[in-house]
């Protein structure tokens, strides 16, 4: 089209709407030159911390629990050694608080003399 013969600016805005448009490709979203954006970078690292936590606070109870297992086999091993104890020594009293004893160390110890009519046998 020659200048001259259109030389309205009203036909020249027309002739500028007329023009078919050129349609531009759909235009793919950046990709990021970092690969994995932020947010999911924050949320797969609260996830690991919170995993981190939770695991060791269920290592922290089993700890808590193998102590106390150790420490209920102590006391299990000591109350053998108690029980132990208590029966050798009730077998001792058993052995000295025998009559035939005690006659013997009254009579050659303390020099007492037993005289039949005036003993008395108390019961427990």
């Amino acid at each position: 089209m020659n200048r001259h013969q259109y030389g309205n600016l009203a036909v020249q805005l027309n002739q500028q709407q007329v023009q078919p448009r050129v349609e531009q490709p759909n235009r793919k979203e950046p990709v990021s030159p970092y690969g994995i954006p932020i947010d999911e970078k924050l949320l797969y690292l609260l996830s690991v911390i919170v995993i981190v936590c939770i695991s060791g606070f269920i290592l922290s109870r089993y700890a808590l629990i193998s102590q106390m297992n150790y420490e209920v086999e102590g006391m299990k091993v000591a109350i053998n050694e108690t029980q132990e104890q208590n029966s050798s020594l009730k077998l001792k009293v058993d052995e000295l608080s025998k009559r035939e004893r005690i006659l013997k160390i009254a009579q050659e110890e303390l020099g007492m003399t037993s005289n039949n009519s005036t003993v008395r046998v108390l019961k427990p």
